[in-house]
This record gives structure tokens, C-alpha cells and sequence, in this order.
């Protein structure tokens, strides 16, 4: 009520020798760089939200753009975002975006902008050749079903949001679902709310839609829009060696510097993954080629299961080995398939990382989650992994990765835009595989794409780690 109020009074705010008259409200919440809880789109609609008296020089035009940054947001708050071209009820003074800023699918016509705009959301040049490889794998060569959406001013792309459609388990049954990826949005127009134009784009597609990860702001304002909010995914990670774990701290805080960690000796050990011996009855472990493919059960007590099929498995394998290597390990007891772990071993500047992409069990027995991971854990040290990344999302996949040695790292949001007749999910089982999440963008910083990684090779493995005894792949895709 106290900053409906506010709304509804103005102000003077003096700014040198000029002043202005502004909403008491919107001045006070930027100030307060923050937006109050419960804020409701009607407290925006008082006919008095600006007014300006004229200035001398543009000063004042700058002013008004910064409070219509925060009109905006409030109402992203509500129901929808604000539009671009809404003018200010009191005065009729346009106060609104760059009328040239229309909404695109991508096309041929607009990939050299896109990919420029590419470069600054990937934080690396995309015009080399090695680059413009990974980018047509990425946004050419993927399954169907994709669509990339560009926010553009004349040619120029400013804006995107990238999605694709995975197949998951709903509580046993098997349906689409449309995953983001890319989201991005240049400073200088985020004032606009085109990320929220955007993503809005997605509403006309028939799949539900799974938003992971984003920031604060969007955790706040997704929910305010009419997105359920899913239980957390946990991030784990594994310091396999000193120099891993240096590597990866760099980077973080000083991406430049990253090649000082080649200063650490590459075996020194720093947490070997624990070695988990597998269920009762005969194991055997099978390693896929790309041509391969071994369809394996999926756990589907769970509410929301993502599933690894034989189209995702083909186009991951055709990745470029200079972005990263995948591998998919198929797990059988007494020769029935009981599971699948998806892995990438991820060049970077002082050697290698690696993640545990995707993890696939007909059930959830704690003995069988915690030997498929520790066997993927042994495969990516046994080919050089320094540092290693895992997602999980529920209580038994926890235990598992914790057994192995994982270490807690982070919870991670998730949000569910609905479908009519699709049921909202209470529980998920969730974790890399999931839009472009998988992408080692971190590990590519710092390194001259299309040279070989200096002072580390793959299949190199630090003291103290055995061989993961991971068997070659047979001839017969099913036989495991």
C-alpha cells in the first residue's frame, strides 16, 4: 500500500540546475536498487507515473531512460513485459525503446550478425575456422524441433534466446519438452526487457517449457509471470588434481591467468574418485561408438525424468573434438541393460576437465547409481579429467555422487512454463542434458582453438589412479 502511494505523488528531483518530476515510487525503488515483494502490475497503471520539465540539454532524456528501465521491470513484474512502444498517460511524451528493434527468428540472412552476437554471449571470437565448425555443429547440424529467436535493430542482432526439444518421462509417460539455452541479452538493451520479449516467443510452441539456471533477477520475476518453480538441481564437482583445481579457480576470478596453473606438477593427485564395486551378479560395462546405440531403461518413479535417445547420442558424438569428447557407457548385470552414463572429457588452457553429462538407471537402487558414477568417474580421470562436474537433482543420485567423492558446489534454480493437460512436476530428474548446459564454454577461454592443448594429452592419468576398466565396445550395439 506504502508504494502505491508513492506512485500516485510526485516529486521534484533536482540534478544540478535542472529538475525533474518524477513518480515518488519510482524514484524511491531505484534508489533502493531493488523491487519491493507483492508489487502488483495495477499500482504501475496511476495516470501520474512521469512527468518532465524541460531541460536545457539532454540530460534530462537520460534520466528518464533510467527510470523506465525500472517501469519496465515493474511491470515484467506482472503478467507480461512492458511494451516497447508505450508512451507516458500524463504528458504524451514517448519514453519507450528504439522503435527499429523487431522480433526474428534466425535465418541465413542474419547468421554473420548472429554469429557476432554469438561471440559475446560465448565470451570467444566465433570467426575462426575451428569456431565456425562448433557453431554449425551447435545451431546447423542438431536435431529437429530447434528454434533460435533474435531480437535485432535493423541487421544487428541484440538480443536472443536459443531452445531445443528433448524427449522426458511425466510420470511414466513419454513427451517433449522445449529446453532454453543461450540466453542473452546486450547491456545497453536489457533497459527494454528484451530478454523477457524473448523468452515470451516460446509461448507459442506446444511443448512445455524448461527454464535451468539464471539469475537472481529472473528466479524474482519468472514466477511473477506465470512459471512454476521446480525443485533445485545441485551442482557437484570433483578436484581430481592440484592443478585442475587451480585451473578452474582462475578462471573464475581471472580468466587471463589461467596458464599459470601449467606451473603445478599435472600428477599431482589432489581427491581420486572412490572405486564402487557394482551389484550382485555378473557386470560388464560397454563403451558405445557413435554408430552404436543401446536403448536403456529409465527410472520413472520420479515425476520428471530426462531421457538420452539414439538421435541426442548420434549428434553429441558428431560434436567437434576440438569443443569436447564425448563418451556414452552402457551398464548390464547378468546381461540385462540397467543403465547409461553420458561423459565428455572438455579441452581447456592447462589440460583437460571433464563432466558426467547424463545418468540413466531402471531404478534407484543406491548400489547401482553410486557404481555408475564412480565407473564414469574412473573414465574421465583414466583420459586425463583434472577437474570434474557432475548435476544430480535427486536425494539417491546425492548419496551416490557423495560416495564417490563429489563435492557439493552450488543449487541451481529450475522453472516450468505449463501445457494444458500436462501435469505440473513436484519432483525432477534432471541434470547436463538439458539445452546448452553441457557446453564447455568456461574450458575454452584462454585456449587457441584448433592447436593442441599445451603440457597435457588425453589418456594421461595422475599417480595413485587406476585404470577405470571401462571394456571396448562389441560389435552388436544391444550386447552389453
Amino acid at each position: 500500500m506504502l508504494f502505491y502511494v508513492l506512485l500516485r505523488r510526485t516529486v521534484t528531483v533536482g540534478y544540478g540546475k535542472r529538475q525533474y518530476r518524477v513518480a515518488a515510487g519510482a524514484a524511491a525503488i531505484t534508489m533502493l536498487w531493488g523491487v519491493p515483494q507483492g508489487f502488483e502490475r495495477s499500482a504501475t497503471a496511476s495516470p501520474r507515473i512521469l512527468s518532465l520539465k524541460e531541460s536545457s540539454d539532454g540530460g534530462g532524456r537520460l534520466f528518464l531512460l533510467e527510470v523506465r528501465s525500472w517501469l519496465s521491470l515493474l511491470h515484467a513484474i506482472g503478467r507480461e513485459p512492458c511494451p516497447l512502444n508505450e508512451r507516458a498517460p500524463s504528458t504524451g511524451r514517448e519514453i519507450a525503446g528504439d522503435p527499429r528493434i523487431v522480433l526474428r527468428p534466425l535465418t541465413n540472412e542474419l547468421f554473420a550478425s548472429f554469429e557476432r552476437l554469438l561471440s559475446d554471449v560465448w565470451e570467444h571470437d566465433c570467426s575462426g575456422d575451428v569456431m565456425r565448425q562448433i557453431v554449425r555443429w551447435r545451431y546447423r547440424d542438431r536435431p529437429s524441433g530447434h528454434v533460435t529467436w533474435l531480437a535485432c535493430v535493423d541487421d544487428q542482432c541484440v538480443a536472443m534466446l536459443d531452445s531445443t526439444v528433448r524427449p522426458y518421462l511425466l510420470h511414466g509417460r513419454r513427451i517433449m519438452v522445449r529446453e532454453t539455452a543461450d540466453w542473452y541479452c546486450q547491456a545497453k538493451y536489457r533497459r527494454f526487457g528484451l530478454g523477457l520479449r524473448v523468452l515470451r516467443q516460446l509461448k507459442m510452441y506446444p511443448e512445455p517449457v524448461l527454464v535451468v539456471g539464471g539469475s537472481e533477477m529472473t528466479r524474482q520475476i519468472l514466477p511473477r509471470l506465470g512459471w512454476d518453480a521446480l525443485p533445485e538441481v545441485r551442482s557437484y564437482v570433483l578436484p581430481v588434481t592440484a592443478r585442475g583445481l587451480a585451473a578452474n579457480l582462475l578462471r573464475q576470478k581471472w580468466p587471463a591467468r589461467e596458464p599459470l596453473a601449467r606451473l603445478i606438477n599435472r600428477r599431482l593427485p589432489l581427491r581420486v574418485p572412490g572405486r564402487v564395486p557394482p551389484p550382485p551378479g555378473r557386470s560388464d560395462v560397454q563403451v558405445l561408438s557413435r554408430e552404436q546405440w543401446c536403448d536403456a531403461p529409465a527410472d520413472g518413479s520420479g515425476a520428471l525424468v530426462g531421457l538420452l535417445e539414439r538421435e541426442h547420442w548420434a549428434w553429441l558424438a558428431a560434436m567437434p573434438i576440438e569443443f569436447a569428447q564425448p563418451f556414452c557407457l552402457v551398464f548390464s548385470l547378468d546381461g540385462a541393460v540397467v543403465g547409461l552414463a553420458l561423459a565428455q572429457l572438455e579441452p581447456s588452457a592447462t589440460g583437460h576437465d571433464g563432466r558426467i553429462v547424463h545418468l540413466q538407471s531402471a531404478n534407484s537402487d543406491p548400489a547401482l547409481l553410486a557404481w555408475i558414477v564412480s565407473v564414469a568417474a574412473q573414465a574421465l580421470v583414466q583420459r586425463g579429467a583434472g577437474f570434474i562436474r557432475c548435476f544430480v537433482s535427486t536425494p539417491q543420485k546425492f548419496a551416490a555422487v557423495e560416495s564417490v567423492g563429489f563435492m557439493f558446489s552450488q543449487q541451481v534454480p529450475c522453472h516450468w512454463w505449463n501445457r494444458p493437460g500436462v501435469a505440473v512436476p513436484d519432483r525432477i530428474d534432471i541434470d547436463y542434458l538439458r539445452g546448452d548446459d553441457a557446453q564447455p564454454l568456461g574450458a575454452m577461454r584462454g585456449r587457441k582453438l584448433g592447436r593442441a592443448v599445451p603440457g597435457d594429452r588425453p589418456g594421461h592419468r595422475p599417480r595413485g589412479v587406476a585404470a577405470a576398466g571401462v571394456m571396448p565396445a562389441t560389435a552388436r550395439s544391444g550386447k552389453a
